[in-house]
């Protein structure tokens, strides 16, 4: 082989190899989105909270998801995944449902209860 083909024939080999690491990248990048799931993280109100005012924001962040939902209601979200929605409590106890759904159909529920003290 001349020097010319050995080049050639390694630049092909170079680039086929890099597309393939490119395709098993992405690959793996949407597995781990699907493994993963859809995550909710509530920063308020925390868990076991008493409350003293009759309307709250709840508030948190939700990653990998496709639909939200807070008490069984569909809430908008930002597009870095911050949500704040604001509730009316019934004096005494009180539980929020906050449910979250992916592109593949993965769920994930977080409940809050509390206590609202007027």
């Amino acid at each position: 082989m001349t020097e010319r083909h050995q080049t050639s024939t390694f630049l092909r080999n170079a680039l086929i190899a890099l597309a393939g690491i490119i395709v098993l990248g992405y690959a793996l990048y949407e597995m781990h989105r699907l493994i993963t799931g859809p995550s909710i993280v509530v920063k308020f109100p925390q868990n076991g909270a008493t409350i003293a005012t009759s309307t709250i924001s709840v508030s948190g962040v939700a990653k990998n998801i496709s639909d939200i939902t807070l008490d069984g209601r569909p809430i908008s979200i930002e597009e870095n995944g911050d949500f704040s929605e604001t509730i009316v409590l019934s004096p005494g106890y009180n539980v929020i449902d906050i449910a979250a759904e992916d592109r593949f159909g993965s769920t994930e529920e977080k409940r809050i209860e509390i206590t609202y003290r007027p």
